[in-house]
């Protein structure tokens, strides 16, 4: 019996650690070519799962985005497990895909039952009071605030549970990584 990971291959898939090793190797390396290539693999809620690539054009309300979480939320969130690490974001996180909200000049609402963007309701923006393992969320006090120049909101309509800007407020417009449009996703067809 071998020793190490190769022995523990063995036992794994008998006399196909080679393939398995090569099966593993051939996902990353497709993984990292469609990265460099523009493509996003997203697998979490703040967007249909799905494939995403990088789309140059204009930022306007509902732009996807691929976007940095200022520092002292991505410390928080990665402290919490809610984005993953690895990346080139302030505290080691990868950027997160989200709808943009609402941009300079808008006013974005705080209220108990929601935000409003310019006096119109949003869709599954109700800031919840604590996370799925039952952990108190930061809030925003209920006001209104005038998104300034230089920053924008981003938020989740696609999961309720959606850790955005209903929890700590606009984000720089230089903190986005890229803006994203679909290439596939698993969400039903309109």
């Amino acid at each position: 019996m071998g020793v190490g990971v190769g022995g523990a291959l063995e036992r794994l898939s008998p006399g196909r650690p080679v393939a398995t090793l090569a099966a593993l190797g051939s996902a990353v390396l497709v993984l990292a070519a469609g990265s460099l290539a523009g493509f996003h693999l997203n697998l979490t809620g703040s967007l249909p799962v799905g494939l995403y690539r990088r789309a140059p054009g204009p930022l306007v309300r509902g732009s996807l985005v691929l976007v940095c979480l200022p520092a002292r939320v991505a410390a928080f969130a990665r402290a919490r497990g809610y984005v993953p690490r690895g990346g080139v974001c302030p505290g080691g996180v990868l950027p997160v895909g989200k709808p943009v909200l609402a941009l300079p000049g808008d006013t974005v609402t705080v209220t108990r039952s929601g935000l409003l963007v310019n006096g119109v309701a949003v869709p599954n923006s109700v800031a919840l009071a604590t996370d799925q393992r039952g952990r108190p969320l930061p809030g925003l006090a209920p006001g209104s605030h005038v998104v300034r120049a230089g920053t924008l909101w981003v938020v989740s309509g696609f999961a309720r549970r959606s850790f955005d800007s209903r929890y700590f407020g606009p984000v720089a417009l230089e903190a986005v990584r890229s803006r994203v449009r679909p290439v596939w996703t698993g969400a039903p067809e309109p």
